[in-house]
């Protein structure tokens, strides 16, 4: 794999953070969102609404492990970047 293709790849997953931090970020700001957060909701429809924004939260924290995932490999390229290819990870 050559450096380039590390770049490109890495330029795309950090696009796809980008882009799903937009849409969380998006979806915090519906007015559906907005209406059932600040509603007094009660029996099934306060059930599901609670197990909801359990979900959002842990797709807020899967989203922020993603990030700092790809941030530390973009980080790690900068710092060791030399020559044309990556080196062999099973040189047999």
């Amino acid at each position: 794999m050559s450096w380039e293709v590390l770049d490109h790849a890495l330029n795309g997953v950090r696009g796809d953070a980008d882009r799903i931090r937009i849409r969380l970020a998006d979806l915090e700001q519906h007015v559906g969102y907005q209406l059932l957060r600040d509603a007094d909701l009660v029996g099934g429809t306060r059930e599901r609404w609670e197990r909801a924004d359990v979900r959002l939260r842990r797709l807020w924290t899967v989203h922020d492990a993603f990030a700092l995932v790809v941030e530390r490999a973009i980080h790690v390229r900068e710092r060791g970047g030399e020559g044309d290819q990556l080196p062999d990870p099973d040189p047999a």
